[in-house]
């Protein structure tokens, strides 16, 4: 059977999964993922980015995880994937993308600025990423340099003083972490509304596969 699942990383470098549930709902422990920067899903692939560099890949599924390096991900503090292609976003404020075409993804290219994006993640065909100053931003997912919009706060339930370090999104649905809580929210341009569904302590990134086997 095929379904959705949310996954995360903790600063211990185990590896998580919940269903994506709009309540409270047990994390499972199914594996690690060493030094974790940034993770996204790409169908049935988990992809993350390590902070010594490295992009790689395993099988979204809830045993025998095993990651293969797969590319290079140099100061990568978010990941996206759409249409074929992956996004970045760096702690230099550059946003990348690469073609997932090729096997050995080493040829990043520039397409612009990050603004200054703390997490990022993409939902119908759109990049949305969120700042340290917690305001959500979103922008086309063109090969060159284009505006972010600002669409509204990853902060309506929680306060400025905490903020956002991870983001997900599938099912009509963007999540967030922030102060060891997960929220979602519809991914509208107005009148944003966050609604909390859980807790884990420790996040360092998030992602959502639609495509899990169990």
């Amino acid at each position: 059977m095929v379904c959705t699942k949310l996954f995360c990383v903790t600063k211990d470098n185990k590896l998580w999964v919940r269903d994506p549930v709009l309540y409270d709902s047990p994390w499972l422990e199914i594996g690690t993922a060493e030094n974790v920067t940034a993770m996204t899903a790409v169908g049935s692939v988990l992809l993350c980015s390590t902070n010594d560099g490295k992009l790689l890949a395993c099988n979204a599924k809830l045993d025998n995880l095993i990651w293969s390096e797969i590319g290079i991900a140099i100061n990568v503090n978010g990941l996206a994937s759409i249409n074929g292609r992956i996004f970045c976003t760096t702690t230099n404020n550059d946003l990348f993308t690469v073609d997932l075409v090729f096997k050995n993804l080493h040829d990043w290219h520039k397409i612009g600025k990050a603004h200054h994006a703390a997490a990022l993640t993409s939902i119908n065909g759109m990049l949305y990423c969120s700042t340290p100053s917690n305001k959500l931003y979103t922008r086309f997912p063109v090969m060159s340099e284009f505006p972010w919009q600002e669409i509204g706060s990853a902060n309506k339930v929680i306060g400025m003083v905490n903020k956002v370090v991870a983001m997900a999104a599938s099912d009509e649905k963007l999540y967030y972490v922030s102060d060891d809580t997960l929220y979602v929210c519809d991914p509208i341009h107005d009148h944003i509304s966050w609604q909390k569904i859980g807790h884990k302590e420790d996040i360092v990134a998030l992602a959502v596969s639609d495509n899990v086997f169990v």
